[in-house]
């Protein structure tokens, strides 16, 4: 760790004030002092994500003032993309399509080469 950043941190730690009567940590802004589940409250950033940035050395206007990322967002898009059953049906997997054709071939009548599999007697073993 540098020099600057370790000296920053040291700053930072010095600077902040505990509340007497619960022993909560507390950050300073703009001239006022609050708890972090108050600034949480008033700025919309979660007290975890508040705390993580606190831990890491930001500086008191960078963790109050950047908004969080909204992660469930995100992983909703992700798995709004994800293909069914981890991506075997549904999808173009070199597998599954061959297995869905070979039970095509063994059991669907309609299918163009059934003649050739099912009907000549050929089944698919239940595993």
């Amino acid at each position: 760790m540098g020099a600057r950043v370790a000296e920053r941190l040291r700053t930072q730690l010095q600077e902040r004030p505990v509340d007497a009567e619960t022993g909560k940590q507390m950050l300073r802004h703009a001239g006022e002092t609050l708890t972090i589940a108050a600034w949480s409250a008033k700025t919309g950033v979660s007290v975890g994500t508040i705390e993580s940035r606190v831990k890491r050395g930001w500086p008191v206007e960078r963790v109050l003032g950047t908004k969080a990322r909204k992660w469930r967002q995100v992983r909703a898009v992700k798995e709004a993309r994800k293909p069914l059953n981890d991506g075997l049906m549904g999808s173009r997997h070199d597998e599954y399509r061959i297995w869905s054709g070979m039970l095509r071939r063994c059991y669907d009548k309609e299918c163009e080469h059934y003649e050739d599999y099912g009907g000549r007697g050929i089944k698919v073993c239940q595993r």
